[in-house]
Protein backbone atom coordinates (compact mmCIF):
# COMPACT_ATOMS: atom_id res chain seq x y z
CA UNK A 1 0.00 0.00 0.00
CA UNK A 2 1.30 3.45 -0.93
CA UNK A 3 2.21 5.81 1.91
CA UNK A 4 1.47 9.54 1.39
CA UNK A 5 4.59 11.67 1.77
CA UNK A 6 4.59 14.82 3.85
CA UNK A 7 6.25 18.03 2.71
CA UNK A 8 9.88 17.44 1.78
CA UNK A 9 11.87 19.80 3.96
CA UNK A 10 15.39 20.44 2.66
CA UNK A 11 18.06 18.04 3.87
CA UNK A 12 21.42 18.93 5.35
CA UNK A 13 23.19 21.50 3.23
CA UNK A 14 20.37 21.73 0.69
CA UNK A 15 19.42 25.05 -0.93
CA UNK A 16 16.91 24.41 -3.69
CA UNK A 17 14.74 26.97 -5.44
CA UNK A 18 11.82 24.57 -5.05
CA UNK A 19 11.75 25.37 -1.33
CA UNK A 20 11.82 29.18 -1.53
CA UNK A 21 8.07 29.43 -1.04
CA UNK A 22 7.82 26.53 1.37
CA UNK A 23 5.36 23.68 1.13
CA UNK A 24 2.90 25.49 -1.13
CA UNK A 25 5.59 26.34 -3.69
CA UNK A 26 7.07 22.85 -3.60
CA UNK A 27 3.71 21.17 -4.19
CA UNK A 28 2.91 23.57 -7.03
CA UNK A 29 6.27 22.79 -8.67
CA UNK A 30 5.50 19.06 -8.49
CA UNK A 31 1.97 19.55 -9.85
CA UNK A 32 3.22 21.77 -12.69
CA UNK A 33 5.85 19.20 -13.62
CA UNK A 34 3.25 16.41 -13.62
CA UNK A 35 0.89 18.51 -15.75
CA UNK A 36 3.65 19.10 -18.31
CA UNK A 37 3.99 15.38 -18.97
CA UNK A 38 2.01 13.59 -21.63
CA UNK A 39 -0.15 10.65 -20.61
CA UNK A 40 2.48 8.31 -22.07
CA UNK A 41 5.31 9.95 -20.12
CA UNK A 42 3.28 9.96 -16.93
CA UNK A 43 2.52 6.27 -17.30
CA UNK A 44 6.19 5.33 -17.60
CA UNK A 45 7.69 7.85 -15.21
CA UNK A 46 9.80 5.92 -12.72
CA UNK A 47 10.98 7.70 -9.60
CA UNK A 48 12.93 5.21 -7.53
CA UNK A 49 15.96 5.45 -5.27
CA UNK A 50 17.98 3.04 -3.19
CA UNK A 51 19.05 3.15 0.45
CA UNK A 52 21.30 0.61 2.17
CA UNK A 53 21.38 -0.17 5.89
CA UNK A 54 24.88 -0.88 7.19
CA UNK A 55 26.45 -1.48 10.58
CA UNK A 56 27.97 -4.13 12.80
CA UNK A 57 26.25 -7.47 13.19
CA UNK A 58 23.45 -7.67 15.80
CA UNK A 59 23.02 -3.91 16.23
CA UNK A 60 19.36 -4.22 15.18
CA UNK A 61 19.31 -3.58 11.41
CA UNK A 62 16.97 -6.45 10.50
CA UNK A 63 14.64 -5.75 13.41
CA UNK A 64 14.47 -2.14 12.28
CA UNK A 65 13.39 -3.17 8.79
CA UNK A 66 10.92 -5.74 10.13
CA UNK A 67 9.24 -3.14 12.32
CA UNK A 68 8.86 -0.77 9.36
CA UNK A 69 7.60 -3.30 6.81
CA UNK A 70 5.58 -5.68 9.01
CA UNK A 71 4.99 -3.56 12.13
CA UNK A 72 6.23 -6.46 14.26
CA UNK A 73 9.25 -7.30 16.36
CA UNK A 74 11.24 -10.51 16.68
CA UNK A 75 14.44 -10.75 18.68
CA UNK A 76 16.90 -12.01 16.07
CA UNK A 77 20.04 -11.38 18.12
CA UNK A 78 21.00 -15.06 17.90
CA UNK A 79 20.29 -15.21 14.14
CA UNK A 80 22.28 -12.55 12.29
CA UNK A 81 21.41 -11.72 8.69
CA UNK A 82 23.07 -14.05 6.21
CA UNK A 83 23.72 -12.23 2.95
CA UNK A 84 21.07 -9.64 2.14
CA UNK A 85 17.45 -8.69 2.66
CA UNK A 86 15.51 -6.40 0.34
CA UNK A 87 12.11 -4.67 0.32
CA UNK A 88 10.39 -1.93 -1.68
CA UNK A 89 7.99 0.67 -0.30
CA UNK A 90 5.73 2.80 -2.49
CA UNK A 91 5.04 6.45 -1.64
CA UNK A 92 2.89 9.11 -3.30
CA UNK A 93 3.10 12.89 -3.39
CA UNK A 94 0.94 15.31 -5.40
CA UNK A 95 0.03 12.71 -7.97
CA UNK A 96 3.53 11.27 -8.39
CA UNK A 97 4.61 7.82 -7.23
CA UNK A 98 7.99 7.15 -5.67
CA UNK A 99 9.54 3.79 -4.79
CA UNK A 100 12.06 3.45 -1.97
CA UNK A 101 14.27 0.36 -2.32
CA UNK A 102 15.68 -0.67 1.07
CA UNK A 103 18.59 -3.09 1.34
CA UNK A 104 19.53 -4.67 4.67
CA UNK A 105 23.14 -5.86 4.56
CA UNK A 106 24.95 -8.39 6.72
CA UNK A 107 27.39 -7.04 9.27
CA UNK A 108 29.70 -10.04 9.15
CA UNK A 109 32.99 -9.72 7.30
CA UNK A 110 32.58 -12.94 5.32
CA UNK A 111 29.53 -11.51 3.52
CA UNK A 112 31.17 -8.24 2.46
CA UNK A 113 31.98 -9.34 -1.10
CA UNK A 114 28.25 -9.71 -1.81
CA UNK A 115 27.36 -6.50 0.00
CA UNK A 116 29.87 -4.40 -1.94
CA UNK A 117 27.89 -4.88 -5.14
CA UNK A 118 24.70 -3.87 -3.37
CA UNK A 119 26.24 -0.59 -2.22
CA UNK A 120 26.52 0.60 -5.82
CA UNK A 121 23.74 2.87 -6.98
CA UNK A 122 22.64 3.82 -3.46
CA UNK A 123 21.77 7.45 -2.95
CA UNK A 124 21.50 7.14 0.83
CA UNK A 125 23.00 5.17 3.66
CA UNK A 126 21.55 4.33 7.07
CA UNK A 127 24.44 3.78 9.46
CA UNK A 128 23.05 1.79 12.38
CA UNK A 129 24.71 1.29 15.78
CA UNK A 130 23.75 -0.09 19.18
CA UNK A 131 23.18 2.61 21.80
CA UNK A 132 24.47 0.14 24.37
CA UNK A 133 27.74 -0.61 22.54
CA UNK A 134 30.03 2.40 21.92
CA UNK A 135 32.33 0.40 19.65
CA UNK A 136 29.52 -0.01 17.10
CA UNK A 137 29.25 3.78 16.86
CA UNK A 138 32.96 4.05 16.09
CA UNK A 139 32.58 1.42 13.36
CA UNK A 140 29.74 3.28 11.64
CA UNK A 141 32.21 5.67 10.02
CA UNK A 142 33.98 2.73 8.38
CA UNK A 143 30.71 1.28 7.09
CA UNK A 144 29.58 4.61 5.66
CA UNK A 145 32.97 5.11 4.01
CA UNK A 146 32.57 1.78 2.18
CA UNK A 147 29.21 2.80 0.75
CA UNK A 148 30.49 6.23 -0.22
CA UNK A 149 33.47 4.71 -2.00
CA UNK A 150 31.23 2.63 -4.26
CA UNK A 151 29.24 5.71 -5.25
CA UNK A 152 31.83 8.48 -5.33
CA UNK A 153 31.81 8.76 -9.13
CA UNK A 154 28.06 8.96 -9.59
CA UNK A 155 26.19 10.40 -6.63
CA UNK A 156 28.81 11.96 -4.38
CA UNK A 157 27.17 15.41 -4.50
CA UNK A 158 23.72 14.02 -3.67
CA UNK A 159 24.65 11.18 -1.31
CA UNK A 160 22.95 11.54 2.08
CA UNK A 161 23.56 9.78 5.38
CA UNK A 162 21.33 8.92 8.32
CA UNK A 163 22.96 7.94 11.61
CA UNK A 164 20.63 5.70 13.60
CA UNK A 165 21.01 4.66 17.23
CA UNK A 166 19.12 1.38 17.74
CA UNK A 167 17.68 -0.19 20.91
CA UNK A 168 16.59 3.12 22.42
CA UNK A 169 14.40 1.17 24.85
CA UNK A 170 17.46 -0.44 26.47
CA UNK A 171 20.27 0.88 28.66
CA UNK A 172 22.44 3.50 26.95
CA UNK A 173 26.20 3.69 27.16
CA UNK A 174 26.47 6.03 24.17
CA UNK A 175 25.68 9.61 25.10
CA UNK A 176 23.66 11.93 22.91
CA UNK A 177 26.71 14.20 22.60
CA UNK A 178 28.87 11.35 21.30
CA UNK A 179 26.29 10.40 18.69
CA UNK A 180 25.69 14.00 17.63
CA UNK A 181 29.43 14.54 17.17
CA UNK A 182 29.67 11.55 14.84
CA UNK A 183 26.57 12.75 12.97
CA UNK A 184 28.18 16.16 12.49
CA UNK A 185 31.39 14.54 11.26
CA UNK A 186 29.45 12.46 8.73
CA UNK A 187 27.10 15.35 7.87
CA UNK A 188 24.26 13.02 8.76
CA UNK A 189 20.76 13.38 10.20
CA UNK A 190 20.52 11.59 13.55
CA UNK A 191 17.68 9.39 14.85
CA UNK A 192 17.30 7.26 17.96
CA UNK A 193 14.91 4.37 17.34
CA UNK A 194 13.48 1.29 19.00
CA UNK A 195 12.39 -1.62 16.83
CA UNK A 196 10.83 -3.21 19.92
CA UNK A 197 8.48 -0.33 20.72
CA UNK A 198 8.40 1.18 17.23
CA UNK A 199 9.71 4.55 18.44
CA UNK A 200 10.79 6.78 15.51
CA UNK A 201 11.01 3.86 13.04
CA UNK A 202 8.34 5.15 10.67
CA UNK A 203 9.61 8.71 11.09
CA UNK A 204 13.10 7.57 10.03
CA UNK A 205 12.06 5.81 6.83
CA UNK A 206 9.53 8.50 5.91
CA UNK A 207 12.30 11.07 6.21
CA UNK A 208 14.63 8.98 4.06
CA UNK A 209 11.86 8.66 1.46
CA UNK A 210 11.20 12.42 1.53
CA UNK A 211 14.83 13.38 0.97
CA UNK A 212 15.38 10.81 -1.80
CA UNK A 213 12.10 11.73 -3.49
CA UNK A 214 13.30 15.32 -3.61
CA UNK A 215 16.59 14.33 -5.23
CA UNK A 216 14.93 11.99 -7.74
CA UNK A 217 12.41 14.68 -8.64
CA UNK A 218 15.00 17.41 -9.12
CA UNK A 219 17.13 15.13 -11.29
CA UNK A 220 14.13 14.20 -13.42
CA UNK A 221 13.10 17.84 -13.78
CA UNK A 222 16.60 18.73 -14.93
CA UNK A 223 16.58 15.93 -17.50
CA UNK A 224 13.14 16.95 -18.72
CA UNK A 225 14.38 20.52 -19.17
CA UNK A 226 17.41 19.33 -21.14
CA UNK A 227 15.19 17.19 -23.34
CA UNK A 228 12.91 20.13 -24.14
CA UNK A 229 15.90 22.34 -24.92
CA UNK A 230 17.37 19.66 -27.16
CA UNK A 231 14.08 19.26 -29.01
CA UNK A 232 13.95 23.00 -29.66
CA UNK A 233 17.52 23.06 -30.92
CA UNK A 234 17.00 20.11 -33.23
CA UNK A 235 13.45 21.08 -34.16
CA UNK A 236 12.36 17.53 -33.44
CA UNK A 237 8.77 16.81 -32.57
CA UNK A 238 8.00 13.72 -30.54
CA UNK A 239 4.42 12.83 -31.25
CA UNK A 240 3.05 9.52 -30.06
CA UNK A 241 3.94 6.16 -28.59
CA UNK A 242 4.18 4.67 -32.06
CA UNK A 243 7.02 7.05 -32.95
CA UNK A 244 9.43 5.67 -30.41
CA UNK A 245 10.88 2.39 -29.21
CA UNK A 246 10.57 0.66 -25.86
CA UNK A 247 13.60 2.53 -24.54
CA UNK A 248 11.74 5.84 -24.71
CA UNK A 249 11.26 5.90 -20.96
CA UNK A 250 11.41 9.15 -19.06
CA UNK A 251 12.33 7.39 -15.84
CA UNK A 252 14.90 5.05 -17.32
CA UNK A 253 18.54 5.91 -17.74
CA UNK A 254 17.72 9.53 -18.44
CA UNK A 255 18.25 11.78 -21.39
CA UNK A 256 20.28 9.27 -23.39
CA UNK A 257 17.17 7.11 -23.74
CA UNK A 258 15.23 9.71 -25.68
CA UNK A 259 15.03 8.91 -29.35
CA UNK A 260 14.28 11.04 -32.37
CA UNK A 261 11.14 10.48 -34.35
CA UNK A 262 11.59 8.11 -37.23
CA UNK A 263 12.30 10.18 -40.31
CA UNK A 264 11.27 9.03 -43.80
CA UNK A 265 14.23 7.93 -45.93
CA UNK A 266 15.44 10.36 -48.55
CA UNK A 267 14.53 9.32 -52.07
CA UNK A 268 17.06 9.74 -54.83
CA UNK A 269 16.28 9.92 -58.51
CA UNK A 270 18.89 9.16 -61.05
CA UNK A 271 18.89 8.37 -64.72
CA UNK A 272 21.40 7.20 -67.20
CA UNK A 273 22.08 9.20 -70.27
CA UNK A 274 23.08 7.15 -73.26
Amino acid sequence: MAIPLNYVTPGTGRDLSLHKTGEEGFRKAVEDFTASLSSYDRRYLQLEEKVVIVGDTQVGKSCLLQRFTKNSFTDNSALPTIGLDFVKQLYTYAGLSFTLSIWDTAGQERHQSACTNVYRGALACIGAFDLGMPMTLAHVKQWVAKVRKENEKTHINEFCIFLVGCKEDMYHTVSDTQAQNVAAELKAEYFEVSAKSGLNVKALFDRVACVLFERALVRQMDEWKKVNEQKKENNVKLTSEEDVGDEFLLGGKGIQNWKDVKKPPRRWRCCWMG
